[in-house]
């Protein structure tokens, strides 16, 4: 296992000499007389091989939020290196790129400390800045420690009414099967159709913050416009296979760069070229 997770890391591998000295140097001995030996101990192992470090995550802003507003959410960060945390070496800050409007951030239990695999859960709340209509705002929180930022992770918003901006992909339709070449790579054409859910026309105002992106190969669609409230606009896109078999695209749509309802997904088959 802690080889495993150096190498996810992009640590390198132990010898067989360094991860018998680590677990020796870390193990619980064993008492008087008992001939087995140490006996391993995993977290402080993985507390003397791997640097402090952090994933962090804000599950639930609003994909749509209004000048003023209170808005509170969640935030969580998960040790995923070798240092033991405790409240007074590790907090959470938030703040808004954009705006100096405080975030608050307490969090919603106070363990004695947080090891390996461990998560530290905080809420936050904030009253949202003011900011024309469609803007994005992103709220960043960081683990910070001794002063500095261990890791970070961003949510954005769009600033507006609720559902003023949203989107439905309706149909995503590729052909049966398409031609996979490294040397001649041979586009196909999907049909791709986008449903306007929100209560804001889609005019040329607002076109050029709405896009419509494709992966595994990462493609960026713009719509033509305008397309009213409740209305639907359906473009062709040329797509390339990327693997040889079964292959699955992604389509989803996003208003500066905020994502509009759910992903849909497409299959096809991508036969090797002869």
């Amino acid at each position: 296992m802690i080889q495993a997770i150096r190498k996810q890391r992009g640590m390198r591998v132990l010898t067989p000499s360094e991860m018998r000295s680590l677990l020796q140097s870390t193990g619980t001995p064993q008492s008087p007389g008992v001939a087995i030996g140490t006996q391993p101990n995993l977290q402080a192992a993985l507390r003397a091989t791997l640097p402090d470090s952090a994933v962090l995550r804000i599950p639930d802003l609003p994909r749509s939020i209004q000048p003023g507003q209170t808005v509170t959410g969640t935030v969580s960060a998960r040790n995923t290196g070798g240092r033991n945390w405790t409240p007074s070496s590790h907090r959470i800050d938030c703040n808004w790129a954009e705006s100096s409007s405080p975030v608050s951030v307490t969090p919603t239990s106070t363990p004695a400390s947080a090891d390996y695999g461990d998560t530290l859960q905080a809420t936050w709340s904030t009253t949202a800045p003011t900011a024309p209509i469609g803007t994005t705002l992103t709220l960043k929180c960081a683990l910070i420690t001794g002063g500095t930022v261990l890791a970070s992770t961003t949510a954005a918003s769009i600033v507006g009414s609720a559902n003023q901006f949203n989107a439905e992909i309706t149909e995503f339709r590729l052909p049966a099967s398409m031609i996979y070449s490294v040397t001649e790579p041979r586009p196909a054409t999907a049909r791709i159709t986008v449903r306007n859910t929100g209560t804001q026309d889609w005019t040329a105002q607002w076109l050029p913050q709405l896009v419509l992106h494709i992966n595994p190969r990462p493609t960026k669609t713009p719509l033509p416009g305008p397309v009213p409230a409740g209305a639907a606009v359906t473009v062709d896109v040329d797509l390339f296979c990327q693997t040889a078999g079964q292959s699955t695209f992604t389509a989803r749509m996003t208003f500066s760069g905020v994502q509009l309802g759910a992903a849909k997904q497409a299959t096809t088959h991508c036969l090797r070229r002869p």
